[in-house]
């Protein structure tokens, strides 16, 4: 059993690439899903570090 849609979801195709081959739908679906969150969170935080750069660089400006 391999994943299937593995290049439809290209978002988190950097994940999948470390999944272990398992047997069975639900496993690869839980798995999908863990690499999903994972993704997510990372996403998450850089998005804020990002944010908080620009409000740095917006306020060095404004002074």
């Amino acid at each position: 059993m391999y994943v299937q849609n593995r290049g439809a979801c290209t978002y988190y195709n950097r994940y999948v690439h470390h999944l272990h081959v398992s047997h069975t739908v639900t496993e690869v679906r839980r798995q999908q899903l863990r690499a999903l969150r994972k993704w997510r969170r990372k996403e998450r935080k850089s998005r804020i570090r990002k944010d908080k750069i620009q409000e740095k660089e917006k306020e060095e400006e404004k002074e």
